[in-house]
This record gives structure tokens, sequence and C-alpha cells, in this order.
């Protein structure tokens, strides 16, 4: 496994990681369980300036770069480095936090989870619908893992029936 760093400069530009974050998913709906998606700076104030992508194959990672996207010149792609093989550090999940659409149940309670907890999101433009949306990402530590399969959803992120458990480096 091998995973490469996407930086995004601080710019006054607050959308510039949500605009990444897109075409990222752009990518990952391209090519179905190739990559994960992790958020190193989880926790902090700028857990949205670093993206860090997992895949199997390095040539996943070198295709996944956004120099030629519209994107590019928001971020910078870090060369793809391995995992290795006997890594016996911490290991978690990065998984989509659904908020239930106005008027469902469940809402009211999720919404304040994701403050509560200050879960990264990425506010997002549906080119389908042209309906905004959220997406939040929440950090789940996880006792052991072992370098296997990616099973992610289009956002590169682990879900209550996809998972995907990734080194926590």
């Amino acid at each position: 496994m091998f995973y490469a760093d996407i930086t995004i400069p601080y710019t006054p530009n607050r959308d510039s990681p949500a605009r990444v974050f897109y075409a990222l998913n752009a990518r990952f709906k391209d090519a179905p369980k190739t990559y994960a998606l992790a958020l190193p700076n989880y926790g902090q104030r700028n857990a949205r300036g670093i993206f860090r992508v997992f895949a199997k194959q390095l040539e996943s990672l070198v295709a996944l770069n956004l120099a030629n996207d519209p994107v590019g010149p928001l971020c910078d792609f870090k060369m793809p480095v391995p995992v290795a093989q006997d890594y016996a550090g911490p290991w978690c999940v990065y998984r989509r936090y659904r908020v239930p659409p106005r008027g469902r149940k469940n809402r009211i309670q999720r919404l304040a989870y994701a403050f509560e907890h200050n879960l990264p999101r990425f506010v997002l433009h549906s080119q389908s619908n042209q309906q905004v949306f959220c997406v939040s990402v929440e950090k789940m530590p996880v006792e052991e893992g072992q370098l296997g399969e990616i099973n992610t959803c289009n956002f590169g992120l682990s879900t209550t029936e996809q998972v995907t458990v990734l080194p926590d480096l």
C-alpha cells in the first residue's frame, strides 16, 4: 500500500479544500475501491489542509495527480510513499458522518454531534440536482488492523457497510 499527501496552502478562499475534495470525489468515482482518504490533521484547526490518499498500487496514486485539473493550482501533490509492510502503529477508520436532510428524524442530534466534536466538513454543490450538501468526516480509532482491501464510498471514506482500516500516520 502507498499514500500521497495533497496539501492545500493557506488561502483566504475558504472553499479551496471543498473544491479539491470534490475533484478527488470525481476521480474516486471513476475508480471504485481504489482509493481511501485520510485527514492527517484531524482534530486540528486546519484539518482540511492536508488530504492523505491511500492506494494499493503506486500507479493509481500517480494517475491521481491533480496538476492538470482546474483545482491543480490550489494544491500541492507530494510524491507517493510506501507504507511499511510490518507497520505496527495505530490504526483508524475515516468514515462519512451522515446528517439526514431537513425534516428527517435525528437531524438535530446528528448536527449537534458534528458541531460538538468539530468534525471536518466539506460543503459541496451537486452537479446532478444542483443541491448544496455537506460531507462530514469522523475519525474512529480501531484496536488493530492490517494492510488489505480498500472498500470505500465515492468520497474515499468508509461507511457503515463499507469499512477500510488505515494506518494512522
